[in-house]
């Protein structure tokens, strides 16, 4: 069933309140606010207010995995969001980066999520090691996860540990070392269903 044009409208206006609530500020706003004109642009080119938010949500985050190139050397922990966006190429912290900041331009609220994907043979992109994603409200819903990375809704596979503005707030690994530099980290993930 197609949604009446003033479903929408309603569902626009659930959100537009939701940047008067204290709880959600902090998830509207980039932490370092500057406008990305053709970010800016481009997101309105999608015409936003005319569809449900579910959809535009899903609209952009297929946009982000169609028009960036998966590449662990094009980018630095450290990259800004408009390096990212001129290389258009990235890891999936640079993805959730672009993601949230498309969704926080029409006020839907979107933070950063810090996990893992279940290693399943699956051929989805962080299997097995730390990911990010990206989690948008909508009212009567709740919190929403998507995966810009790979193009998906963020399933049972996707295990969250931490929520954030950004990487900043939920880096897994943060922190001084001291001691010889032939030293080395690694990191095992296992995990299993109960």
């Amino acid at each position: 069933i197609d949604e009446l044009p003033d479903q929408k409208s309603s569902e626009w206006a659930d959100i537009a309140i939701l940047s008067m609530d204290n709880t959600f500020k902090m998830f509207l706003n980039p932490k370092d606010f500057y406008v990305i004109w053709d970010i800016s642009n481009l997101v309105y080119s999608f015409n936003p207010f005319s569809k449900n938010p579910l959809d535009i949500i899903m609209e952009f985050n297929q946009y982000v995995n169609y028009n960036f190139k998966y590449d662990t050397q094009a980018t630095k922990v450290n990259s800004t969001l408009y390096e990212v966006w001129n290389m258009k190429a990235g890891v999936c912290q640079d993805f959730a980066h672009v993601l949230i900041y498309m969704l926080q331009l029409v006020n839907i609220p979107a933070r950063y999520v810090c996990g893992y994907i279940c290693p399943n043979n699956d051929g989805l992109r962080g299997e097995g090691a730390t990911h990010a994603w990206v989690e948008a409200y909508l009212p009567n819903y709740g919190w929403f996860g998507i995966d810009p990375t790979n193009n998906c809704v963020a399933q049972d596979k996707h295990v969250k540990m931490a929520v954030g503005r950004n990487y900043d707030d939920v880096a897994p690994v943060k922190g001084e070392y001291n001691g010889t530099a032939l030293q080395t980290m690694t990191v095992s993930v296992t995990v299993g269903y109960i």
